[in-house]
């Protein structure tokens, strides 16, 4: 995967205090965990992609309705 812009995260009150709280304590091993459980489910959900065409099979029955308004 090639990542071509910057990449943008927001993390919540608890997930900085859980980030801090790694940090001060040293711990490597929580670190990792934050890395995998916390970061990289983010990162995975921004690089997905964003749009999809109302012909994909992915699409729920009727979900393009409301986009065409006649």
């Amino acid at each position: 995967m090639r990542v071509t812009g910057n990449v943008i995260l927001e993390l919540s009150p608890m997930e900085v205090e859980r980030l801090l709280g790694v940090i001060m304590d040293e711990d490597k091993d929580e670190a990792l965990t934050f890395l995998k459980e916390c970061l990289g489910k983010k990162i995975e959900e921004k690089l997905r992609p964003h749009c999809v065409p109302t012909f994909e099979a992915s699409y729920a029955p009727r979900r393009k309705d409301p986009i065409i308004k006649e």
